[in-house]
């Protein structure tokens, strides 16, 4: 009987071998993925911080036992992995111990601490946020935290699992971002089966130690008392597998545990044994093929037909020596397509393999979407005849599209991209501008654009009209500037056509007005001829008149044949030659009669000009002859100004003698204010008549601007 409960001992220490084994490759399989997670992923334990200050009152004057003790709490990391370290920027012995608290951000820090301190009141067991980390070197990047914690057997918080994802990237999407929480509640709750079990290990440990106690007890007993120990030891025996019956109990508890959390993963969890059976799976897996758990032990891993990748991936990766493998897989499930990222992990010297899998189908639908996205951009610019460059401002690296590189006359592939590659091919006047272009769009944050020329390898020359921006983080540092150039030499052809079509009706215009000139002139000077042989005052007055208004007219285009604008006039310039050749015509010195000329510079078209024009020419007229009879000394003054709803003033006045009370400009049957009557009606203007001091004509007009003209501005 003594021999049998010694046999059923070793028994009991062989299984909780066994059951260390198990547990130790349960905690392997949670470290693995905590180290290789694509997910920044951090241990952190709860402290509390003491401090003293002092009351305001007692400052520097009491002792330290007088002063306000403060606790503060604090999370300090004591596990992370790479990925964590890549999106914090630094090394796992720079976060060791480090406070979450350090790297938070100032604006975040309260509701940090507020949720963690929920956490370790055992207020809530987890929590997700969105919020900014600073990295080392000073850079903000927005995170989505998830934190669980994680109890020990009284219930109490022991340590923290965060899981934190870099959402800062403008193609993460939404789909990668729930694939990633996935696996961060995985993790977590393997976490809280890796405690558990570890406990378990500490007991079974604790267990073998008392068995081997009661070997050594009752070897020494049957030395001492050979003949009565059967009875006296079978009471303490017995007592001792009463105390293992228990632990195999709570085991099968820790078991039963462990499958419940493994039930509410929301991942595809099964075992799979060396020949390729299935030793167990998870409820997620079950329940998405409409079976029980039970319905897969000891099936082979192809029995569902739903997915020979599945069984291709899973017979190649047990036949080879690799211990891990990650794979997309194709699979039929409920009638639909759904991939699936299956890794799997040996265990037990090759004997055991853990397949975890989950559902991408949403990020491969995104990843499809964005690649039809990134090709229809590439069609458009290449339609477009554009390339485009991305200059890291933070690692210095420059990529070229190969669009960009044909516009430079490169072939893609042959020849290496580099900034002073491209460069080489501009050509050497406009180097520098392409060079302060670039700087300039540094300094200053705006766009820059210009146009320069390039040449080509076989010496051709062709034209490129380029922008470039910066782009910033959240922080306002400057992180990329891009740049796009298109291809404009058909648009220079043409402008160069337009150009040369413009210069040459340029040259049309200018001879049409010095033709125009040239035949008023000869106008004047027939008038002038045929004015000789009269001898009638009256006639000859008319004559006068009528070549004074002809020379007005001439002196307009030849104003225009001089400018190098051939379709507006310099109304100063214009008037001031009009009133001279008027001074002239009626033998009028300036020292008897002054002239003050008030005219801003401004330029009329030709339709505006020329009655106006002749509007001084008719007012300037009548005041030489009406205004200063009998050698009367006086001043003619002429004055145009503009408001900005660009509204001319136009003021001819003088202190001669005068116009009677009862004269009325607008019925009068004088030639010269008949057709300044009209030509104000044409500048769609008025005319006012003031008789205080002299004689003061005031007419408001507005330029006349010609249909063509009025559609080409708006």
């Amino acid at each position: 009987m003594l021999e049998f409960r010694f046999t059923f001992v070793q028994v009991l220490i062989v299984e909780n071998q066994q059951m260390k084994e198990a547990l130790r490759d349960v905690g392997k399989q949670f470290w693995t993925m905590f180290e290789f997670s694509p997910t920044g992923m951090a241990m952190v334990t709860p402290c509390r911080l003491v401090g003293f200050t002092q009351c305001d009152e007692a400052q520097g004057h009491l002792p330290k036992e007088s002063m306000v003790k403060e606790t503060r709490l604090e999370w300090r990391i004591i596990q992370n992995n790479p990925a964590f370290q890549q999106i914090l920027g630094y090394t796992d012995e720079e976060l060791q111990d480090r406070s979450f608290t350090e790297f938070t951000h100032p604006d975040d820090q309260a509701q940090s601490l507020q949720l963690l301190q929920e956490l370790l009141l055992g207020q809530r067991t987890h929590f997700s946020l969105e919020k900014r980390y600073v990295q080392k070197d000073g850079c903000i990047v927005w995170v989505n935290a998830s934190v669980s914690v994680v109890c020990d057997a009284n219930g109490l918080p022991e340590y923290a699992i965060a899981t934190i994802q870099n959402i800062g990237e403008p193609k993460q999407s939404e789909s990668d971002l729930r694939l990633e929480r996935q696996v961060a509640k995985l993790t977590t709750e393997l976490a809280q089966t890796n405690r558990l079990l570890q406990q378990e290990i500490t007991e079974s440990q604790q267990a073998q130690e008392t068995i081997k106690t009661q070997q050594e007890f009752i070897q020494n007993l049957i030395d001492v008392y050979p003949n009565s120990i059967f009875a006296k030891g079978s009471f303490a025996i017995v007592t001792d597998i009463n105390a293992l019956e228990a632990m195999e109990s709570k085991l099968q508890q820790t078991k039963e545990q462990l499958q419940a959390v493994l039930d509410a993963v929301p991942g595809c969890i099964s075992w799979v044994t060396f020949d390729g059976r299935y030793l167990g799976v998870n409820q997620h897996l079950a329940d998405i093929l409409n079976l029980s758990p039970n319905a897969f032990i000891g099936q082979n891993v192809g029995f569902l037909n739903n997915s020979p990748e599945f069984v291709e991936f899973i017979e190649q990766f047990l036949a080879n020596p690799a211990q891990t493998k990650n794979q997309v897989i194709e699979a039929q499930v409920n009638g639909s397509t759904r991939n699936y990222l299956i890794t799997a992990q040996k265990y037990h010297q090759d004997a055991l393999t853990v397949l975890v899998g989950i559902d991408i189908t949403e990020r491969k639908l995104a990843e499809e979407q964005l690649r039809q996205s990134e090709a229809q951009l590439r069609f458009a610019l290449d339609t477009a005849c554009m390339g485009f460059w991305d200059h890291n401002l933070q690692t210095g690296t420059i990529t070229y599209s190969d669009n960009l590189e044909r516009l430079y006359g490169l072939v893609p592939n042959t020849y290496e991209a580099t900034q002073e590659t491209l460069l080489a091919r501009v050509h050497p006047e406009d180097r520098e501008l392409v060079r302060q272009a670039k700087q300039r769009s540094l300094e200053t944050g705006e766009e820059s654009k210009i146009e320069f020329r390039v040449i080509w390898l076989d010496g051709s020359i062709h034209w490129l009209e380029s922008k470039c921006q910066v782009f910033y983080d959240a922080r306002g540092n400057p992180v990329h500037q891009i740049g796009i150039s298109l291809d404009i030499c058909d648009r220079k052809q043409a402008d160069a056509q337009i150009q040369a079509s413009l210069h040459e009706k340029e040259i049309l215009l200018q001879e049409i007005h010095h033709r125009v000139k040239n035949n008023l002139q000869i106008v004047s000077s027939l008038l002038d001829l045929q004015s000789e042989s009269i001898q009638e005052p009256a006639t000859l007055e008319l004559f006068r008149e009528s070549q004074n208004r002809v020379k007005s007219m001439a002196l307009v285009h030849e104003k225009l044949y001089q400018s190098k604008d051939f379709t507006r006039v310099n109304f100063a310039e214009y008037v001031e030659n009009l009133i001279s050749y008027l001074f002239r015509a009626y033998g009028v010195s300036e020292d008897h009669i002054y002239l003050n000329l008030d005219i801003a510079q401004v330029t009329l078209n030709i339709d505006t000009a020329i009655p106006c024009g002749l509007i001084v020419s008719e007012l300037v007229s009548n005041a030489l002859k009406y205004a200063f009879l009998d050698n009367l000394q006086g001043l003619i003054s002429i004055s145009l100004r503009s408001n900005e709803s660009n509204n001319f003033l136009l003021i001819v006045k003088d202190d001669g003698r005068g116009m009677p009370i009862d004269f009325d400009f607008k019925s009068v049957k004088s030639l010269g204010l008949q057709l300044v009557n009209i030509l104000t009606k044409q500048l769609k203007g008025t005319l006012e008549l003031d008789r205080h001091n002299g004689t003061e004509f005031r007419v408001s007009f507005s330029e006349i601007i010609r249909k063509r003209e009025q559609s080409q501005q708006e």
